[in-house]
C-alpha cells in the first residue's frame, strides 16, 4: 500500500518533469514550438515583412522570431518576389539521425498543426521532404533535409513560405 501511494504521488512529477523537457505530447516545449510556428506562419501573406530584423546580405534578413532550439532563423529571397521563412532544425554527419529527427520534427508540426493540414511527402536525393498544406491556404511548412557537400553532414530545416 505504501509503495502505491508512494507511485501516486511521485507519477505528477515525473509527468511534469517530461512535459517540461518536451518528452511527452502536449508539453511546455511543444506548446512553445506551435506558438512560434504560428506567430511565424502568420506573417506569411505579407512576406515576414514584420518580423524581418537587420539584413544579413541582400537577399537575407535575420528573423525577430526563432524557433527554440534551432538557430540560423532568417527570412529568404528568391528572385524578385518569393520571400520564405527558414531555420536550422538539425544536423549530424549521419543521414538516419538526421531521418530520425525528421520525422520527431514532422510529428511535432503535425501536431501544432492539426489534422487539417496534409502532409505530402516526396523524396529528393538528399532524403525526403515534407511539405504540410491545408486545402486552398496559401501557406505551407516544408520539412527538408539536404547534404552539405563541403562539410560532409546532413542539415534539417524548417521552411514556412506562402504561394
Amino acid at each position: 500500500m505504501n509503495k502505491v501511494r508512494l507511485l501516486l504521488l511521485g507519477l505528477p512529477i515525473t509527468l511534469s518533469v517530461l512535459a517540461a523537457c518536451g518528452i511527452i505530447p502536449g508539453s511546455s516545449r511543444d506548446d512553445q514550438f506551435c506558438s512560434e510556428l504560428s506567430s511565424v506562419m502568420r506573417t506569411a501573406p505579407s512576406k515576414f515583412e514584420s518580423i524581418k530584423a537587420q539584413p544579413r546580405r541582400d537577399d537575407s534578413w535575420n528573423s525577430k522570431i526563432s524557433f527554440t532550439g534551432m538557430k540560423e532563423c532568417s527570412i529568404e529571397k528568391i528572385g524578385t518576389v518569393i520571400n520564405y521563412y527558414t531555420c536550422e532544425a538539425f544536423e549530424s554527419a549521419d543521414k538516419q539521425t538526421v531521418e530520425n529527427a525528421a520525422q520527431k520534427l514532422k510529428q511535432r508540426v503535425q501536431s501544432c498543426l492539426g489534422e487539417s493540414w496534409e502532409p505530402r511527402t516526396r523524396q529528393r536525393d538528399d532524403g525526403p521532404s515534407v511539405s504540410f498544406r491545408q486545402g486552398d491556404n496559401p501557406t505551407y511548412v516544408s520539412l527538408r533535409m539536404r547534404r552539405n557537400i563541403y562539410d560532409s553532414y546532413y542539415l534539417l530545416k524548417i521552411d514556412v513560405n506562402s504561394d
